[in-house]
């Protein structure tokens, strides 16, 4: 930094602010006085021109509803317009954004700022490039531009291909830099983007190299911070959260940031929801917990930085669309705009950064290039300034992995693999075979029990501060304990929308309102695709979507027609959609919630009771299976049982069945039946009904017919006897399934609560795959052996029950 030594009176340095802690590490080393002060460019522009604070922010959230971000946005650009007319609408709106604020006194002007230092000398250090509208904030004061001097060179640029094994390489080199002497604070990484990041911090562990990643945390994701967020959403009260923050054993570093944030709304006069929203951002920008490593590799920059001569620099990810970075014309101000008001357009920017780019690398005395050419399953090309003068293309040299343990069991373990899966042999495998030992093949995938304090401490701080189950989570649980803990403690699941999906829930969402006085059914339809959020991210259909939209358009109006019929003749009139349920199971220190949604409730009074049908509508085959049952498998219908018994919107509910109906069923056409036939015969319903006949006439007119036509299986073999096929239950059998029923939600919680996670699939005699792992995304996670099934027998539908005598 040779531009201190010019310094001899007051001056101002102007420099991006990564390269402001370097300059007063300089100073200090130098143990002298030296009368600086020290701005940005961005600092400078809201020195003169206008500063601005939360308050400008939130008059334009209240007065115009929008975001944090976007009122920030809109503010930034204001400083580029002038106090004039430009005739363009986007232009024009900035500027009477920026009448707006200063009628109200939310712009601050600092008017002496440049009569103050209209003589003091300005050093402007470490930009790539001054753009034009810098200039013309420095064009007020006597500025010097100090440029540091490029080498006329040729760069060696190192090929690999893959990411690890550029990495490796790295790894290599700062090795020999270390037992050269070289300290760990000179040596710098360039340009890693996440992909790097995660497998730096994968390899350099296993070789013991450390390095400092800038890691911090926001407020908002530490586990306090959230529960304080959570909190003022719940108070909607500042003065009052900071009261509950008292009463907190907090860390005091974190307790001064929240306190320091809450302090600037306190007597602000918007709305709480505005206020809410800047907190949010402020929680989610303020850094907290950053760790800082006295001697590590540090993460540097290529653009607006410097590096002195006794610094090691390692420029990774020297590929295209990485190297040089590139603007794009996305701005609020785009090119043709930016023309207007004497900008550099897009273009402009990036003709100086590829010049940047090539200057920076030739500025940095000590500087390794290195680039990748496959990564996962992507390919990737050179940076296009490999063609150009000073760049030349290297070998890669030879890996040595020898200086980690670790990474040599790896390399073995793979080539391993590689001999028995592929018949291929690694001319280093004798080498490492012979001189490393390793358990091949013998991992021990069993779960190691996590902490149950540390679980329900978890569960408590969640955004919803309690344990969550439902008849999937539980179903889950009963299946395998482990594929409960990825999917629902760990979260590992990813939602992923389908087009099957897509056609269930369209199904769902009609058919809960055709019991609406004004039932329109093309209308409900069209506003469905019209407005579901699948349906607005494809860009286009194919055909045989849409095939299927328009053969399933006509076959849901038959089912529509089909349930408007039977709702016309049944005495259980009073019908529910969706209907929410939820039965408060907390135990011990943790809040539990068991809740769902069922598809329909028909219902009726009956002078001291209510007649209660329950049906769950399936997009598919699905048939009523309660021989998994006593494992807690299966047990969607029966619960709906439950909700309802402990529901309040019903008087001594008494049940006349309870039913699947497959209103998108799978079907093989018959010669002798016609396809409508078919499906309507597909829409009875299928599952349990009441032993009382009385009910049933109630339920289903058609019942003493041959053959019902609601109801699968329900008809009369003669004048008195009904048909040994129909499937009856008493109301003794279903007070048991919901005792039962009670009994298995608290199992599959208190399992939860303890943090048995074990990996136990079920797997049961007759069945040539287990029902916990047919449709499982984890087994490249658990590693499943045989060992770990638990082995079942099946049983007849209510075996559950100890007096089964209904078969499925």
């Amino acid at each position: 930094m040779d531009f201190l030594d010019k310094i001899n009176e007051k001056t101002i340095i102007v420099c991006p602010s990564t390269i402001k802690r370097k300059i007063l590490n300089e100073i200090n080393k130098r143990n002298c006085l030296i009368n600086v002060k020290i701005y940005s460019l961005e600092e400078l522009k809201r020195i003169v021109y206008f500063d601005y604070d939360i308050d400008a922010i939130l008059y334009l959230m209240d007065k115009h509803g929008y975001s944090y971000d976007i009122a920030n946005y809109y503010i930034k650009n204001i400083y580029y317009v002038e106090d004039k007319k430009y005739d363009n609408e986007k232009l024009d709106k900035l500027v009477d954004l920026k009448q707006e604020l200063y009628d109200n006194n939310l712009l601050s002007y600092n008017k002496m700022f440049i009569k103050s230092y209209k003589n003091t000398k300005f050093l402007v250090v470490g930009y790539d490039y001054i753009d034009y509208f810098s200039k013309k904030i420095l064009s007020s004061f006597n500025y010097e531009i100090i440029s540091e001097e490029s080498l006329n060179r040729i760069n060696d640029v190192y090929k690999f291909n893959t990411l690890e094994e550029e990495i490796l390489f790295v790894i290599d080199e700062i090795i020999l830099l270390i037992n050269k002497g070289i300290s760990l604070n000179n040596i710098y990484l360039l340009n890693l983007d996440s992909n790097y990041i995660d497998e730096v911090i994968r390899l350099f562990n296993m070789f013991n190299i450390p390095i400092d990643l800038n890691n911090s945390s926001s407020i908002i994701s530490t586990i306090v911070g959230n529960n304080i967020y959570n909190k003022l959403v719940e108070l909607k009260s500042i003065e009052e959260t900071v009261k509950y923050m008292d009463t907190l054993n907090m860390e005091q570093s974190i307790y001064d940031r929240i306190l320091k944030i809450f302090n600037k709304y306190y007597d602000l006069d918007y709305s709480f929801d505005s206020i809410l929203k800047c907190v949010k951002y402020d929680f989610e920008n303020t850094e907290f917990n950053k760790k800082e490593y006295s001697n590590s590799v540090k993460i540097g920059d290529l653009y607006n930085s410097i590096y002195e001569d006794d610094d090691y620099v390692f420029l990774l990810g020297f590929n295209q669309g990485s190297i040089p970075k590139v603007y794009k014309d996305e701005d609020y101000i785009s090119d043709d705009l930016k023309r207007i008001l004497d900008l550099d357009s897009t273009d402009k920017l990036n003709k100086e950064r590829i010049k940047a780019t090539t200057k920076n690398i030739n500025r940095i005395k000590n500087i390794t290039i290195t680039y990748k050419e496959h990564y996962l399953k992507e390919v990737f090309y050179p940076s296009n300034l490999l063609n150009e003068d000073g760049f030349v293309l290297k070998e890669k040299k030879e890996l040595s992995t020898d200086n980690s343990s670790i990474y040599s069991k790896l390399k073995l373990a793979k080539m391993l693999d590689n001999l028995i899966n592929y018949d291929e042999k690694d001319k280093d495998l004798p080498k490492y075979y012979h001189s490393i030992k390793i358990d091949y093949l013998n991992y021990d995938n069993k779960y190691q029990k996590i902490n149950k304090s540390s679980l329900h401490d978890y569960i408590n701080n969640t955004k919803s501060k309690y344990l969550s189950l439902s008849y999937t989570s539980i179903d889950e649980y009963f299946k395998c304990h482990f594929k409960f803990y990825i999917t629902r403690i760990l979260q590992l699941n990813k939602y992923e929308d389908s087009f099957e999906l897509f056609l269930g829930s369209m199904f769902h969402d009609v058919l809960s309102k055709i019991n609406n006085k004004d039932f329109d059914y093309e209308k409900e339809y069209d506003n469905y695709l019209k407005n579901n959020d699948y349906i607005k991210s494809k860009k286009e259909y194919t055909s045989e979507e849409l095939f299927y939209i328009d053969k399933l358009k006509k076959e849901l109006k038959t089912v529509c027609d089909f349930l408007s019929q039977f709702h016309s003749v049944t005495k259980l009139s009073k019908i529910e959609t969706e209907k929410p349920e939820k039965v408060d199971k907390s135990k011990e220190d943790v809040k539990v919630i068991f809740n769902g949604k069922i598809d329909k409730i028909m219902s009726c009074k009956d002078i001291d009771k209510d007649l209660v049908a329950v049906i769950d509508y399936k997009t598919g085959n699905d048939e009523i299976k309660l021989s998994y049952a006593s494992e807690g498998i299966g047990l969607q219908l029966l619960i709906y049982l439950y909700f309802i018994s402990k529901d309040t919107d019903y008087n001594n509910p008494h049940f006349v069945g309870f039913y699947l109906q497959n209103i998108l069923k799978n079907i093989d056409k018959k010669p002798d039946k016609t396809y409508m036939s078919q499906l309507l015969d597909s829409l009875r319903l299928n599952g349990y009904t009441t032993d009382n006949l009385d009910y049933v006439a109630m339920f289903d007119p058609t019942y003493n017919c041959s053959n019902s036509k609601y109801i699968k299986s329900m008809g009369f073999k003669d004048e008195k006897e009904i048909k040994k096929s129909a499937k009856l239950i008493d109301s003794i059998k279903v007070d048991k399934i919901i005792d039962f029923i009670d009994k298995k939600i608290d199992e599959a919680r208190d399992g939860v609560l303890d943090a048995e996670f074990k990996i136990n699939p079920k797997m049961y005699f007759g069945e040539d795959e287990s029902i916990s792992c047919q449709y499982c995304k984890y087994k490249d996670i658990c590693f499943m052996k045989d060992i770990d099934y638990e082995r079942k027998s099946k049983n007849k539908a209510f075996d559950f029950l100890e007096e089964g005598d209904i078969d499925d």
